[in-house]
C-alpha cells in the first residue's frame, strides 16, 4: 500500500471514529488515574529490582559490606512503603464524575 493511500485510509478511520461520536482522548482526570494505576502495578517490580542492588556490591576484600547493605535496604523500603502509601491514597478518592448529557467531557 502506498504512503497516500495509508494516509487516506487512516483519514477515513479517523473520520469514522468521529461520525460514531467516540472519543479519541481521554479526560485529565481519568488517564492521570488511569497513569497512577500503571505505577500502583509496576512498584512491586520496582521494588524487587532495587533491592536486588545489594547483591551486586562487593567491597574492598571481594566481600560484601554489611551496613551499607542495611542501610540501603531500609531506605529503599522506606521510601517504597512512603510511594505506595501516595499511591493507594490518591486511588482511594471518589472517581470522577459523570458528565452532564449533551456534555463531552472525555475528549481533549
Amino acid at each position: 500500500m502506498s504512503e497516500g493511500k495509508r494516509a487516506a485510509r487512516l483519514i477515513d478511520i479517523a473520520d469514522e471514529v468521529d461520525a460514531e461520536n467516540i472519543p479519541l482522548f481521554l479526560a485529565h482526570q481519568t488517564y492521570k488515574r488511569r497513569r497512577l494505576m500503571d505505577a500502583a502495578r509496576l512498584l512491586p517490580l520496582l521494588g524487587l529490582v532495587l533491592m536486588m542492588f545489594p547483591l551486586l556490591w562487593l567491597g574492598p576484600e571481594n566481600e560484601p559490606r554489611t551496613a551499607t547493605g542495611v542501610i540501603y535496604i531500609f531506605v529503599t523500603w522506606a521510601v517504597l512503603t512512603l510511594a505506595a502509601y501516595l499511591i493507594a491514597r490518591r486511588l482511594s478518592g471518589p472517581l470522577p464524575s459523570e458528565p452532564e448529557a449533551g456534555e463531552r467531557d472525555d475528549v481533549v
